[in-house]
């Protein structure tokens, strides 16, 4: 086998990494929104509350941190799937709409 050869052991271990990756992304372009815009630009209402209740920092952080951990039992329990899948959804439902609003606020 070839020296960086991707092998059907280490396709769990990217997927998780972009796991974790999608989430940092989500959690920057979260806090730049708010930043930006106001707290009431946060779609997620748990989110919004803590931020509300403690800092935005704080709630962001801490959704993220939960976020990882969650999405880390699931590679240690073998749900690659299941991370696979929450990986393209936030993708989609996370990063999509961040990018599209933080771009045009940009212009």
């Amino acid at each position: 086998m070839k020296p960086g050869a991707l092998t059907r052991q280490s396709i769990p271990g990217l997927v998780w990494i972009c796991f974790v990756v999608v989430q940092v992304l989500d959690g920057v372009m979260t806090m730049y929104g708010i930043y930006t815009f106001g707290p009431d630009i946060e779609a997620n209402p748990i989110i919004a509350f803590y931020a509300a209740a403690t800092s935005p920092e704080a709630a962001v952080v801490g959704a993220k941190a939960f976020a990882v951990a969650c999405g880390t039992v699931l590679h240690l329990t073998g749900q690659h799937a299941i991370v696979a899948t929450l990986s393209a959804f936030y993708t989609v439902a996370a990063i999509g709409p961040w990018a599209h609003v933080l771009l045009r606020a940009s212009l």
